[in-house]
């Protein structure tokens, strides 16, 4: 018993030992919060705003209800937790998030519905917008399911459900640049849950970005480390891409005939990068990131994730006229201790305002201070 003892003394103070040293030279980060303006939860949204994408008239489409842990989903189940996809507008933001109705196609069940990154086909003139969800259906494989978004009776219905095939395995979110053609990331690979947690923590690289042409998936970018977010620059020229494990954004430039891709430009992020926008000035980008990965892998995992804080970060990532990211310039908008909103996913801006998502926690509507809305 006391050599026991004894150990776990040692154990504790090499603990601490580490830790203070890492304290020390500056391993360890102490962040105070600093916000753009004032900001508040939005109501009626508990259980995730993960992704978000915002039309030019400022309709912002949010999905909801992504659950992947076994945690999470036996939550879901005693909760009664359901994939939904939000409409908030910018232009009305007091009317708060509305929940979109979904009516369903014949292969299209909404109770297996769990959205996860989406992006969306603007239809200009009548606003029949076009919204693609990645959704991870309990039990199936995943898939992307195609909508057509009706503003009279503020519903998506259902038009088709696209299989994402066999060598992608766990997709997180996609970019169009056409009607049925987009391009998605497949974060791992692996079914095995050892190996699963090895792409986690290690960079694997078996992740990649494919593009998808109508009819097939084609892969353009391989050996990625959890490849995450994913978007067009304003000209569809470039795609970034963020990289989860390494910590990094990257641009490419994109092939208008083979769909393939040239790494042009890696930018490193402090903290783990989730989805990436583009400000409706096509001059930035916003990257949701999460700052503490060990507090953010905590409460993602937590039966009960509103008890387990997770600190929360919007990074600004201005453009020069080549769409490259201008990284001198880069700053930080926002930063939370997971008080206000805990594991931020992504961040958009429209007109002085900014919405910011979370994995599997709330969304919070900020507005801007003048010097912040550009």
């Amino acid at each position: 018993m006391l050599s026991q003892a004894v150990l776990v003394a040692a154990v504790a103070a090499a603990c601490y030992g580490v830790y203070h040293f890492s304290n020390t030279i500056g391993l360890v980060g102490n962040y105070y919060n600093h916000r753009p303006g004032i900001c508040r939860r939005v109501p009626g949204i508990e259980h995730g705003s993960e992704d978000i994408h915002v039309t030019s008239d400022g309709k912002a489409f949010v999905s909801s209800g992504f659950l992947k842990s076994r945690e999470m989903k036996e939550y879901a189940e005693k909760h009664k937790v359901k994939g939904r996809v939000f409409l908030f507008d910018f232009k009305k933001p007091s009317a708060g998030a509305v929940e979109l109705g979904l009516k369903a196609g014949r292969d299209f069940d909404a109770k297996k519905f769990r959205p996860h990154g989406l992006s969306v086909l603007e239809d200009k003139k009548r606003g029949e917008h076009l919204v693609y969800v990645v959704s991870h259906p309990d039990g199936l494989p995943d898939v992307v399911e195609k909508f057509r978004f009706s503003p009279k009776s503020r519903q998506l219905i259902h038009v088709r459900s696209i299989p994402v095939g066999d060598k992608l395995v766990f997709t997180n979110d996609l970019a169009l640049i056409s009607e049925d053609q987009f391009y998605i990331t497949n974060m791992a690979v692996f079914h095995f849950a050892p190996l699963a947690f090895l792409e986690k923590y290690l960079p694997l690289r078996t992740g990649a970005v494919f593009f998808y042409n109508g009819t097939e998936m084609q892969e353009v970018i391989p050996n990625l480390s959890l490849p995450n977010g994913v978007f067009l620059s304003s000209d569809h020229k470039m795609l970034y891409v963020v990289s989860f494990c390494d910590k990094t954004l990257m641009v490419y430039r994109l092939d208008p005939i083979t769909k393939g891709a040239q790494l042009l430009q890696t930018v490193q992020l402090f903290g783990r990068g989730d989805n990436v926008q583009l400000t409706q000035s096509g001059d930035a980008l916003l990257l949701g990131a999460h700052p503490n990965f060990l507090q953010f892998r905590i409460h993602e995992h937590s039966p009960t994730p509103a008890d387990i804080n997770s600190p929360s970060s919007v990074v600004r990532l201005p453009l020069d006229k080549d769409n490259l990211v201008r990284e001198a310039d880069v700053t930080e908008m926002f930063y939370d201790h997971g008080d206000l909103i805990s594991g931020s996913s992504v961040a958009a801006i429209f007109e002085g305002q900014m919405l910011i998502g979370s994995v599997v926690d709330s969304l919070v509507h900020c507005e801007l201070f003048t010097q912040a809305k550009s």
